[in-house]
């Protein structure tokens, strides 16, 4: 149940984030995106005993929640939604699935871990789950359109709102002459 109320999340801010990239810069939605998680996530972090552990952390704890705060939470977060901004949810959505991937990988480089036949076709499976998901954008982009230029793969953040908005200006509307 956890997983697809997980899932649903994701979606949903992958639409709601298109939204928020034609008023905002991306990186002024991901604070408000983190901020709103913090909000939410408060009351239960209280209920689950935050105060008295506060108590608890040395340098060494401190040091490893920041490591898991900043590249781990909010770089992570801040890439998932520059590459939001500059391709379509669809694309990005299926990098997800990357993460356990890249999790084994640095677990089998930094720890030792064995690279079983099993994680090597589950690198794979994913890998080739990734190329086809995008596959067909970078088809549709060699194939000329009706002006004979190629099409134009998937930028519906800001850099296409600003071609429309150039095109507006210039009167010309994305109309061939």
């Amino acid at each position: 149940g956890l997983v697809l109320v997980t899932a649903f999340c994701g979606a949903l801010y992958g639409v709601l984030a298109q939204r928020a990239f034609r008023r905002e810069h991306p990186l002024t939605v991901v604070a408000y995106s983190m901020l709103i998680g913090t909000i939410l996530l408060f009351p239960f972090a209280i209920g689950e005993g935050l105060v008295a552990e506060l108590g608890r952390l040395n340098a060494s704890l401190t040091g490893l929640v920041l490591f898991l705060a900043v590249p781990g939470g909010a770089l992570a977060f801040g890439l998932w939604t520059w590459a939001l901004a500059r391709l379509f949810p669809t694309q990005v959505a299926v990098y997800i699935n990357v993460n356990p991937v890249v999790a084994a990988i640095l677990g089998v480089w930094l720890l030792s871990e064995r690279a079983t036949p099993v994680f090597l076709l589950s690198f794979a499976a994913v890998m080739a789950g990734v190329a086809l998901v995008n596959w067909p954008l970078a088809e549709r982009a060699r194939l000329p359109t009706a002006t004979g230029t190629p099409a134009s793969v998937g930028t519906p953040g800001p850099d296409r709102a600003s071609r429309r908005r150039a095109e507006q200006e210039r009167g010309t509307n994305g109309a061939p002459h």
